[in-house]
C-alpha cells in the first residue's frame, strides 16, 4: 500500500457529523496525505472541503482510485457495501461505528478484510479526557457516563442500541 518514506493516502467518505471530524484530523496529521472527500451530497462536500482545504470527488470510484486507506463515515445501512468494495481492491478501511448494520454484514467485512486493515471508529477511547484517565495508576476498569445532549437526526438508520452500546 504506502510505499516507505510517503504518507499514507487517505480518502474520506460520507463527510456529515463525523465524517467532517475525520477529514479535520486526517487533514493535520503528518504521516497522512489527506487525498479529498467525498460526500452524495455535495453542499456538504463543498463546506468540509473549504474548510479543510482538499479536493472533492464527484464519485467514491475516482478517490477510491487515489488512496491506501478510507475513512468510511457513511450510514451504517453503507457500510457492508463499500467497505467490502474497498477492502476487495486492496484499501485499508476505518468504518465508523457501528461496523455494520447486521452480524451478517459484520462478518462480510471482516472476511473480505483479508491482510488490510479494517479498523471500527471508537474516537472516544481517543478523546484526551479519557486517554490521560487511562493512564492514571489505579485506572478504572469501567466507567459509567451520562451523555446529556439535545437529540441530533442522524444515525437514525440503526437502533440506539447498536448505535450506542459500543460506548
Amino acid at each position: 500500500m504506502a510505499d516507505a518514506g510517503r504518507p499514507l493516502r487517505i480518502g474520506v467518505l460520507g463527510t456529515g457529523a463525523l465524517g467532517r471530524h475525520h477529514t479535520r484530523l486526517a487533514s493535520a496529521h503528518p504521516d497522512v496525505d489527506l487525498i479529498g472527500i467525498h460526500d452524495t451530497c455535495p453542499e456538504v462536500a463543498q463546506s468540509v472541503a473549504e474548510e479543510f482545504s482538499t479536493r472533492i470527488f464527484d464519485d467514491a470510484e475516482s478517490l477510491i482510485e487515489e488512496i491506501d486507506a478510507a475513512v468510511l463515515a457513511v450510514p451504517t445501512v453503507d457500510h457492508a457495501t463499500l467497505g467490502v468494495e474497498l477492502l476487495r481492491r486492496g484499501r485499508h478501511v476505518m468504518v465508523e461505528k457501528p461496523i455494520a448494520a447486521s452480524l451478517r454484514e459484520a462478518d462480510e467485512l471482516i472476511e473480505a478484510a483479508g491482510d488490510r486493515v479494517l479498523a471500527v471508529g471508537h474516537v472516544e477511547f481517543f478523546n484526551p479526557a479519557v486517554t490521560r484517565l487511562l493512564r492514571e495508576e489505579g485506572a478504572p476498569r469501567f466507567i459509567d457516563i451520562d451523555r446529556l445532549s439535545v437529540f441530533t437526526p442522524r444515525s437514525l438508520d440503526i437502533d440506539v442500541v447498536l448505535d450506542l452500546m459500543i460506548h
